[in-house]
């Protein structure tokens, strides 16, 4: 998938994700890659931007500020919003 900023000229629909992620207006994309083995845990801290997460080769959990654990597998994205951890 690719990102643009709205400030460039955007190709013909790709699907209903894209279109979404598109209807966002992304300035800019960072992009980072974590190859996490067992035993992990990652703390989100309350940030200003949403954050984009794609589950890649093995399934995880995460815990929501609402107390529930959520499976997330292989093919999975997740999009963290802004505000609290």
């Amino acid at each position: 998938m690719v990102f643009t900023s709205p400030k460039t000229a955007l190709p013909a629909s790709e699907g209903p994700l894209t279109d979404i992620l598109r209807g966002l207006r992304l300035d800019g994309v960072d992009y980072g890659r974590c190859e996490l083995s067992e035993p992990w845990a990652v703390l989100f801290p309350a940030q200003k931007a949403a954050r984009f997460h794609f589950i890649g080769r093995r399934g995880c959990w995460l815990f929501s500020p609402a107390g529930e654990w959520i499976e997330l597998t292989p093919g999975d994205a997740l999009l963290l919003p802004r505000g609290a951890e």
